[in-house]
């Protein structure tokens, strides 16, 4: 094994990320800003101008994701993981299986459960954030459908994620 790769067998890990995306726009061009630096908006019902989207992806693409209105909070987190665990494969298997490894990033109450070091090339780059990051530059790409149709659009941008797309990602993140 090579010394840049996780420990961990890549078809075991499955990485949860979880986003906001504001409605109104895929592409924040309003706001306060110097020329060439993004817009900083200040909303004051900030929770009702947003979409979180909850995202479980693997190395074969997006197991399972969805969209919420506003934040998402404990419970929300929960009711994701209950239906993720209902997730079954083409072949009737679970998606997520004993022995499965299940990647949180900045989720305050699994702080100090369990730590394992799976990339020593990349560890600040989460394979979600990867993920989040095609999402997002397809709803900059389309801002006008972003604009009229934000979760149709979110919707396809996570089905744009295939297996190919999900191995460059941990490929770049190095995980294999």
């Amino acid at each position: 094994m090579s010394g840049n790769r996780s420990p961990i067998d890549c078809n075991r890990l499955h990485f949860f990320g979880e986003s906001s995306v504001v409605v109104t726009s895929g592409n924040r061009s309003r706001g306060h800003s110097g020329i060439g630096a993004p817009a900083i908006e200040v909303q004051r019902y900030a929770s009702n101008a947003t979409y979180t989207v909850n995202l479980l992806h693997n190395i074969h693409g997006v197991s399972h994701f969805n969209i919420l209105r506003g934040p998402s909070n404990g419970l929300e987190l929960l009711n994701f993981f209950e239906e993720a665990l209902e997730q079954e494969d083409v072949f009737a298997n679970p998606v997520i299986k004993e022995h499965d490894v299940i990647i949180m990033d900045n989720c305050d109450f699994t702080r100090e459960t369990c730590s394992v070091v799976l990339s020593t090339t990349l560890p600040g780059i989460h394979v979600s954030e990867a993920c989040f990051n095609h999402i997002k530059t397809t709803l900059r790409r389309y801002s006008r459908y972003t604009e009229k149709y934000t979760e149709l659009c979110i919707s396809d941008a996570i089905g744009m994620i295939n297996e190919g797309l999900s191995r460059q990602f941990f490929k770049f993140c190095g995980y294999i």
